[in-house]
């Protein structure tokens, strides 16, 4: 039988995600006539992730960040899990001396620590939600190596 406690901390952290990420998700609907919706919202990509190692007290931090042809995040840390999810474009994950493409609808997650980048290497712009769940006190990102061109976010929530 799993512990209650911590399948209670895992109910409030998917709650306070689906929370958080309501409205910017659906500032990136695009209008849909035929989706029956009275805000011609559809849904734009849809992924699921693990939290590993789920703190007891968080600060759920979403951004919606946009990316221009060749546009690069600095080498940086977050301060704890982030969870990615391409909505349009490609966006390429760079850590450990490797490339990792992901296409709209796909993503992924950056471990507490780990040195990356992230930029759009395809040819149109790409978007890009993130959600961290940051420790009480830790930093959200710690700038490693500047980028002279970086994406843009375009809504954050807390």
């Amino acid at each position: 039988m799993p512990n209650s406690r911590n399948a209670t901390r895992w109910r409030v952290l998917i709650v306070a995600t689906l929370m958080a990420a309501g409205p910017a998700i659906a500032a990136l609907g695009q209008t849909s006539p035929d989706t029956g919706d009275p805000g011609g919202r559809r849904v734009v990509a849809e992924s699921r992730f693990d939290v590993t190692n789920p703190p007891l007290q968080a600060e759920l931090v979403l951004l919606v960040v946009d990316f221009p042809p060749g546009a690069w995040t600095s080498w940086h840390t977050h301060g704890g899990q982030a969870i990615n999810l391409v909505v349009a474009g490609e966006i390429t994950l760079r850590h450990a001396g490797m490339d990792r493409p992901h296409r709209a609808g796909q993503g992924g997650t950056d471990s507490t620590g780990q040195v990356h980048a992230a930029g759009n290497t395809g040819p149109g712009k790409a978007g890009l939600v993130t959600n961290f769940l940051l420790p009480e006190g830790a930093l959200q990102t710690t700038v490693v190596q500047d980028s002279p061109f970086e994406p843009t976010i375009v809504h954050e929530a807390r």
